[in-house]
């Protein structure tokens, strides 16, 4: 099987992007400022029977492991046997070495020690005694490298230090002093949704994070609303879970505003909170005051950025109306069935009572009676076609045994990519598959061969025979699953590159250029079905082997929207109509 996870592709292919770095590590100079936060108390760093009164400690999820190791290497050296734990560890009464951004209140103590003498830029680092504690400290790995190998050099005596340790280290550079009212940039974090957030926001949230480091020296980290309690100082973006925020109406519509020290940018849609993240970097040419207010639309927005490396929307549905688009949607009757358990058979059916819009979104909601297993499937075959671009869709999902949802593309092109001839394969994506308990779901990329490929020996492919790990998605929350609240779901779709989103995060990619048959068979005009079909015969029967409230309380498929968004360049594609009607640019 080929994978690669291609982010930083990924990244430049969404954005156009030139990623912007820190300035100047390696220069500027440290210096010792003891204040009343910092302890003064000698350190020793073993007992009087010669055994190590520290232990070193890290983050559990963090890239400073070397940095810890280097530190526990370097007492080890000395004869000092200390141990080396993650965070995870209670550090209550401890004597503790603290490497990175931990959890320890004593880390938060010296981060704003910190920020009180440099600023706390990026690459700015801090070792600082408090307590039972030795925090060192820095934003980026880097600077907790540079911090590591100073404490080594100046502090890890094994005779121990007198009068404790406090010293910071500030990044030299030619920064431009950019606030928001009156605070330095050092302070603010940006906060995001943690569900229901799209990567289009999560691209333009990465951009406007690395302009700022390029410019100012301070890094913007982007944290989920649930990874951290709300301070005054955070830049809001959609609808995280913080007081203040409002929703916007229209999905054209977006709003900046400064309320105090915090900074709110949402938007009607995730297209215009992406955009407006966007509008909101360009407010940097200055300082941020609490008069900045900005209400604006989309579509004007979208005329200031070049087309060629913006994405912009070129299809989608709201399901704002009574009933199913046909414009936009086909959709399956109750002659498409399957064998189902229990001598049952298991139908996509047409009725209304399981295909339906109502409130502002499309269900297909699971049923059954003494004869039949009812699901739904629509599609937009004679609808829509498109080639490359970014598809997104927010989804609650279906959750119990027997209930399998898809989201996926098809092709029924007849012709190879390059015109020359037939097809002989054609590409099945699936973007979404879920298989009744919504813990998790996988992407597959499959092959399927033609009559005319078949003649060629090309056979059946996809990225492997099982739902591996790479592939597949786990809902990240200990105690719930997707199907608890709403999720967006994407695919990205290059001439080279297949990525698959959830929540706005990249999390697998695939590669379609290293072999003939992928190059042939990613490369053509797709469609999209949606679908969910339930206790087919091969699946477990939600009423027997489930929980019998599945069929009743999640026993639906409910979109909110399904958008694409393409470049205007001379690869990407979009076709409303019959394939018939297409004339191949």
């Amino acid at each position: 099987m080929k994978k690669c996870i291609l982010f930083l592709l990924i990244i430049v292919m969404m954005l156009g992007l030139t990623v912007g770095c820190g300035k100047g590590g390696s220069s500027g100079n440290g210096s010792s400022n003891p204040t009343a936060t910092a302890s003064k108390d000698d350190i020793k760093y073993v007992n009087a029977d010669g055994d190590a009164v520290y232990r070193v400690v890290r983050p559990a999820e963090s890239n400073v492991s070397a940095a810890a190791q280097k530190v526990f290497k370097a007492f080890k050296d000395m004869g000092i046997r200390m141990s080396s734990v993650t965070d995870w560890e209670d550090g209550t009464d401890a004597y503790e070495i603290l490497i990175g951004s931990t959890n320890r209140a004593e880390t938060e103590a010296a981060k704003n020690i910190l920020a009180e003498k440099t600023g706390g830029r990026y690459e700015d680092h801090i070792i600082c005694s408090i307590g039972q504690k030795i925090v060192i400290y820095s934003k980026s790995d880097d600077g907790v490298d540079a911090a590591v190998d100073y404490f080594i050099a100046n502090f890890a005596k094994a005779e121990g230090v007198k009068g404790g340790i406090e010293y910071t280290f500030a990044v030299s550079g030619e920064f431009e002093n950019i606030t928001i009212n009156g605070n330095a940039l050092g302070k603010y974090d940006i906060i995001r949704p943690h569900y229901n957030s799209s990567y289009l926001t999560e691209a333009e949230l990465q951009k406007l994070s690395d302009e700022v480091l390029e410019r100012s020296g301070y890094r913007l980290d982007i944290l989920h609303d649930t990874e951290t309690k709300a301070t005054d100082y955070e830049i809001i973006v959609g609808n995280a879970d913080r007081e203040g925020v409002e929703a916007v109406e229209g999905s054209d519509n977006y709003s900046i505003r400064t309320v105090g020290t915090r900074v709110y940018i949402n938007g009607g849609s995730a297209h215009a909170t992406a955009i407006a993240v966007a509008e909101f970097a360009k407010a940097f040419n200055g300082n941020i005051t609490d008069t900045l207010a900005v209400n604006g639309t989309y579509q004007d927005a979208l005329a200031n950025y070049p087309s060629e490396t913006t994405l912009k929307k070129t299809w989608g549905d709201d399901f704002d109306g009574v009933a199913l688009d046909s414009s936009k949607w086909g959709q399956v009757t109750e002659t498409d069935s399957a064998p189902g358990k229990n001598g049952k058979l298991s139908i996509r059916s047409g009725d209304p009572r399981d295909v339906y819009v109502a409130d502002g979104k499309f269900t297909i909601a699971a049923r059954e009676d003494e004869n039949f297993y009812y699901g739904g499937l629509i599609w937009t075959s004679g609808k829509m076609y498109y080639k490359y671009g970014y598809l997104e869709m927010s989804a609650l999902l279906p959750h119990g045994e027997g209930y399998w949802t898809a989201l996926w593309t098809w092709s029924n092109d007849t012709q190879s990519s390059d015109g020359t001839g037939p097809i002989l394969s054609r590409p099945e994506i699936d973007i979404v598959e879920m298989f009744g308990n919504s813990k998790y779901y996988a992407a597959n990329c499959h092959a399927w061969p033609t009559v005319d490929g078949e003649k060629l020996g090309y056979q059946h492919t996809s990225l492997d025979n099982s739902y591996s790990n790479e592939k597949k998605y786990t809902c990240p929350d200990e105690g719930k699953v997707l199907g608890n609240d709403f999720h967006t779901y994407g695919f990205l779709w290059t001439d080279s590159v297949m990525g698959f989103t959830c929540d706005g995060d990249l999390y697998f990619s695939y590669d379609t250029t290293t072999n003939e048959i992928d190059r042939e068979t990613y490369n053509h005009m797709m469609y999209i079905r949606l679908s969910m079909a339930n206790s087919w015969e091969s699946a477990p029967y939600a009423g027997v082997d489930g929980d019998p409230s599945d069929w009743a309380e999640t026993n639906k498929l409910m979109v909110d929207w399904i958008n694409i968004y393409q470049y205007s360049d001379s690869k990407s594609i979009m076709h409303c109509g019959s394939m018939s009607s297409f004339t191949q640019p």
